[in-house]
């Protein structure tokens, strides 16, 4: 067995209950295909192979590919020995899952990535730090709610499945986790080109989080155009509702 490699933030999930729950979130039947993002050591790819699924394992670390190669040899596991932000995601199909435990710094990235490429697919079962998910879930008013909350909603329905103790893993990590739902929504709220403004927008707008909107979009918005909104000019970035940054951003992508 491998030491982990702390430069990758490897923290390796070895709760039995948390595994089973994770499989049964996936839902999916035997000889279905499932994505699994840094299986490292293999524990929650030996209970997705168990429930008779094909795993495509994409896992950085070279050492874990070969254990998780020698291991699962008989089994219907395929590596992919690269980082999960070069993978191409644009080839799933509406089938298929993806599952797997992101490491801080790049669980942000990747999800606005998905958005980015309107990736196709059934859903993702994601564990991340919980700082992270709370940031995905939150509500306007909330002090979790921001730039990420909204790209991700803006395409995404997210909920909430299960939170995970630090003890739940080996090494145990200083903060808590959460799993979370990503599934595509039938229809985004905005077109991919609107994203691009979506992006824009919602960055001016959180440069400035404790500013009135009036100042932190004035260089797309006088006050005037944002009350033809319906936005108030006064109200903070955080205030305002995802359907209220997408009604800016389908605007402004008429204008430029």
């Amino acid at each position: 067995m491998y030491r982990k490699n702390k430069r990758l933030g490897q923290h390796f999930l070895t709760d039995q209950s948390i595994l089973k729950s994770i499989v049964n979130f996936v839902d999916l039947k035997s000889g279905q295909i499932v994505y699994e993002i840094g299986p490292g050591a293999g524990a929650l790819t030996h209970c997705l192979l168990g429930a008779g699924l094909i795993v495509n394992a994409i896992e950085l670390d070279k050492r874990w590919c070969q254990w998780l190669l020698k291991k699962y040899e008989k089994k219907p596991l395929n590596v992919i020995p690269m980082d999960a932000l070069q993978f191409n995601w644009a080839s799933l199909t509406k089938d298929d899952v993806i599952v797997g435990n992101l490491p801080y710094n790049i669980a942000s990235e990747l999800m606005c990535r998905w958005a980015e490429y309107s990736i196709c697919m059934n859903k993702a079962i994601l564990m991340m730090q919980k700082e992270v998910a709370d940031r995905a879930l939150a509500n306007s008013g909330s002090k979790d709610y921001g730039r990420l909350s909204i790209i991700l909603q803006t395409f995404f329905g997210i909920k909430a499945c299960l939170n995970v103790p630090p003890e739940s893993f080996d090494p145990p990590p200083k903060v808590q986790s959460s799993i979370i739902e990503l599934k595509p929504l039938k229809t985004p709220l905005c077109t991919q080109n609107e994203r691009l403004y979506l992006q824009k927008i919602t960055a001016a707008a959180f440069s400035q989080r404790r500013k009135k909107c009036k100042h932190g979009l004035s260089q797309y918005f006088s006050e005037q155009e944002l009350r033809d909104l319906n936005i108030n000019p006064e109200s903070r970035p955080q205030d305002l509702l995802v359907e209220q940054y997408v009604l800016m951003a389908k605007k402004i992508s008429k204008i430029i």
